[in-house]
């Protein structure tokens, strides 16, 4: 019973209409989340039960803030919006049984030897590297994280009503991640981090990605109840990273990694198709083929090769048929769709070859398949909902996944993915004294799934 978890939020907004064609809206939103412990148990120390050698309380922190403009004038309209954040993390990580994993470490034994200048790696030495390991245990993995991201979108479309739609827009933002990743000692009796810090290694990382993009969306009726559209946008982003290691941690090998800095530029065009048919007033069909990408960077991570240290972008396809339909005079909404995606130079986190680390890679590709649906109904003050999805993902091609991670064949399951999920909410409305009361009630699951490739 250590796992409580804490959550405070507040939110301001305000709004403004100057004039009957523009309105602006301002949102600041403070969030601070706490959870005392993790939120796992171990099977072999019983259900709900966890032995592990420490506590590991994680806090965060979020300051949001956003301006938006929304215009209409004759048949355009215009939005605007300019948004920063900042958001402040404390994660911690048992590092224990890391740290345990280096003790007959050959190469930990050496590094220890080459910084008490003790020779090679003796049975001596092995001894007193044994017993320095030991004065380093339990430990935690301490990481203070900040991310600051400010980012702007200008949008100018037409009213909707007429043959032709047609949207317009540009798309930039500026963000920068730092992590300082310490492994420290924690107490034995109670498992809490010792303050002030007993450090065993100091990483720091630092990271930026500005992109910017411009797109445009163009739809025409080309029939009766038939509507094309045909979307572009054209990307451009640049990715830097750098890294150093003010205090070395001899059992994983920090110290290998010198002060560096390494920046990926890249450019590219996503395309979207899409037929919405309309075949009643209470039907729409949709068929859509669409285009994304993720954009890859640079890996500062102790002892990768050069090809493991750049990871390139990932891209992919997806293909969709959905079909959204009115009932019962439109109480009830039912909507349904089922899609494939061929996602290529998929981004996977894999693990150094001692564990301690884990940077991003790429998968050949992964193959995709899924049925979404979506059942939901208005009654008077009442609102009800029931939604789930189906996932099947799983490698396209054999491939090695890392030195810690072993072969993914082409047909195992992606890791992480639960194959089923769903959520249920209900929720009654009242008008109370000039203001509203909503009672709710939320429901949501899925199934279970397996944390590497191979099994099934």
């Amino acid at each position: 019973d250590g796992d409580s978890a804490r959550r405070n939020s507040e939110r301001l907004s305000l709004g403004w209409t100057p004039d009957d064609a523009l309105r602006i809206d301002a949102t600041y939103l403070a969030q601070r989340n706490r959870v005392d412990d993790g939120g796992a148990w171990r099977l072999d120390a019983g259900r709900q039960q966890t032995d592990a050698p420490v506590r590991v309380p994680n806090s965060e922190r979020l300051r949001l803030a956003n301006v938006t403009a929304r215009g209409a004038w004759q048949r355009t309209r215009m939005t605007a919006t300019l948004s920063h954040y900042d958001w402040q993390v404390i994660r911690q990580i048992d590092f224990t049984n890391v740290l345990e994993r280096q003790r007959d470490s050959d190469a930990a034994c050496l590094r220890y030897a080459v910084a008490w200048r003790a020779g090679g790696c003796d049975d001596a030495t092995r001894a007193a590297y044994h017993a320095y390991l030991d004065s380093r245990l339990p430990a935690i993995l301490y990481q203070p994280m900040a991310v600051r991201s400010t980012s702007g979108e200008w949008r100018l479309s037409d009213d909707g009503n007429g043959a032709w739609r047609w949207t317009f827009g540009a798309f930039a933002e500026h963000r920068v991640d730092r992590v300082d990743s310490i492994a420290a000692r924690a107490d034995p009796a109670s498992g809490l981090l010792i303050e002030p810090l007993d450090v065993t290694g100091l990483r720091r990382l630092d990271m930026r990605l500005d992109q910017q993009a411009v797109y445009a969306e163009v739809g025409h009726a080309v029939a009766r109840g038939l509507d094309a559209t045909v979307g572009l946008r054209v990307y451009r982003y640049v990715r830097a990273a750098g890294g150093s290691v003010p205090v070395p941690n001899i059992v994983t090998g920090t110290g290998s990694a010198a002060e560096a800095r390494y920046r990926t530029t890249a450019r590219g065009r996503n395309l979207k198709f899409a037929l919405d048919w309309r075949p009643g007033s209470k039907v729409v069909v949709r068929a859509i083929t669409s285009e994304g990408f993720r954009p890859g960077g640079v890996n500062i991570t102790p002892e990768l090769t050069a090809d493991e240290r750049i990871y390139r972008a990932d891209h992919l396809w997806n293909y969709e048929l959905g079909l959204k339909w009115a009932i019962a005079g439109r109480a009830v909404t039912a909507e349904a769709s089922a899609f494939h995606i061929d996602w290529d130079g998929t981004t996977f986190l894999a693990s150094s070859s001692n564990g301690a680390f884990s940077y991003n890679t790429n998968l050949p590709g992964v193959d995709i398949d899924g049925i979404e649906a979506r059942l939901g109904t208005t009654i008077g003050a009442w609102r009800a909902s029931v939604e789930t999805i189906w996932l099947d993902a799983r490698l396209a091609a054999d491939t090695p996944v890392g030195p810690s991670d072993g072969m993914g064949m082409r047909g195992d399951a992606l890791p992480h993915v639960p194959v089923v999920s769903y959520a249920i909410s209900a929720d009654w409305r009242h008008d109370v004294a000039g203001g509203v009361v909503t009672l709710g009630l939320s429901a949501s699951g899925s199934s279970g799934f397996d944390s590497a490739f191979g099994r099934d």
